[in-house]
């Protein structure tokens, strides 16, 4: 039997519990975190973006998308560098994983993965003004990886 009709999972800056999904709608939240380097880089960091992967255990249903911030991401502010840009990803029962455009719809089946990769904040402030033990804290965190802070900040990975 198809799955009908559902009210969205996710409203307005809304983060619906995976327990909560799970006992409501015929999914399992496979994934569910923090978007490391999402944060646009600057003296202070944008802020993550979440990631979740959700797989369907219904026959069949209907994925609707809605997703910003796909093609233009979250600006920087004073010198501060754009967040990453939201991506969307399907993975359909024995396939690859592929893109998917931020507004879709499409007919999806049993065992089909999507992965949703919210877009991080932009950054405020010059990247080089960053605090060494804010940047040493957000590495040691999984916040950034050292090649991203080698990258977007200009220190070296070895000596943060």
């Amino acid at each position: 039997m198809a799955l009908k009709a559902s009210p969205t999972l996710r409203r307005t800056c809304r983060t619906c519990r995976s327990k909560r999904s799970k006992s409501r709608y015929p999914i399992r939240v496979e994934s569910y975190g923090f978007r490391p380097n999402s944060g646009g880089a600057g003296e202070f960091r944008g802020g993550l973006g979440l990631t979740r992967s959700y797989r369907l255990l219904a026959e069949e249903a209907v994925l609707q998308l809605r997703a910003d911030r796909t093609d233009h991401p979250p600006y920087g502010l004073f010198g501060g560098l754009p967040g990453a840009p939201s991506r969307n990803f399907i993975c359909e029962a024995g396939g690859t994983l592929r893109p998917l455009p931020g507004k879709t719809t499409m007919r999806i089946t049993r065992g089909t993965l999507v992965l949703h990769e919210q877009a991080g904040g932009g950054g405020y402030g010059a990247p080089q003004k960053r605090d060494r033990h804010a940047l040493n804290d957000d590495v040691q965190n999984g916040k950034i990886t050292g090649k991203a802070a080698a990258k977007s900040y200009g220190r070296k990975a070895d000596r943060i």
